[in-house]
Parts: structure tokens; sequence; C-alpha cells
């Protein structure tokens, strides 16, 4: 059971609540700026146009392709730029991937049209075109 609490007087009442607002007041910091609004970010799908291959050359070092999806057009790196390597003629539009692998003190790389299989190679800074073999028909 409760014990009931002695009455207090009104105008006790209001000074102990004008008292607890001003505590109040003093203490409250004042209200901070609302934050800039964030840059929305769009979810939407990345369409790609850019790939890069790499491959290990040592422990401390490695070996860079860069390639546009599309034009087949690729650079390799090397002492910090990317540097082109050349086509004698553009493969057509299409969409291309690249192969690398490590060699022993160099890389190694194929260039192919996903749609095709059309192939090169690279070889001393310019892509060869990879001869297709005839197919015999399966007996």
């Amino acid at each position: 059971m409760r014990t009931p609490l002695p009455s207090l007087a009104p105008a006790l009442l209001v000074t102990i609540l004008a008292s607890n607002m001003a505590v109040a007041a003093e203490t409250t910091p004042p209200p901070t700026p609302a934050a800039p609004a964030q840059e929305q970010v769009s979810l939407a799908p990345v369409k790609e146009d850019y790939s890069v291959v790499m491959v290990p050359a040592s422990e401390t070092n490695w070996y860079a392709i860069r390639y546009h999806l599309h034009t087949g057009k690729a650079w390799r790196l090397s002492e910090g730029a990317w540097v082109e390597i050349k086509d004698a003629m553009q493969p057509p539009r299409s969409d291309y991937r690249i192969q690398m692998v490590p060699l022993k003190d160099d890389w190694g790389a194929l260039r192919y049209d996903v749609h095709t299989g059309q192939s090169w190679i690279a070889q001393e800074n310019a892509w060869s075109a990879v001869r297709d073999m005839p197919v015999s028909p399966a007996e």
C-alpha cells in the first residue's frame, strides 16, 4: 500500500516546475543543424566497357592488360603507363575477352571474340591473328 504524498500548495508546484524548466534550458545543448543531404547513389546495373586482367610476375610484381570489351582495343601496363598493344587491323565491334598467363620472364595473352571464337595472341606488343584450323565433321 502506498503512502499518500502531502499535498503541496499550487504556488509551490508552479515554482518547482519553473525551476526545473530553467535548469533544463541551461543544460540542453542547442539543436544541431540538419546534416546536408547525401548524394543519391544509383542502384541501376553499370554497363561495363573496360576490363583488366592481371598475372603475377614475381612475388612483388605483376603484369596487367586493360582492354575495351566491345572493340578489343588493349593496352599493357609498362612502368606506370598504359601502352597500346597494336592491331594490324581493328577487329569488328563485338564482345571480347582476354586471358593472360605468366611465363618465366614474361607473360602471354590471348584475345578472343566471344561470339565467333576469332582469336589473337599478343606477340612483341602487337596482336597476331590465330589461324582457324578446318574442322572435320564427326563420324
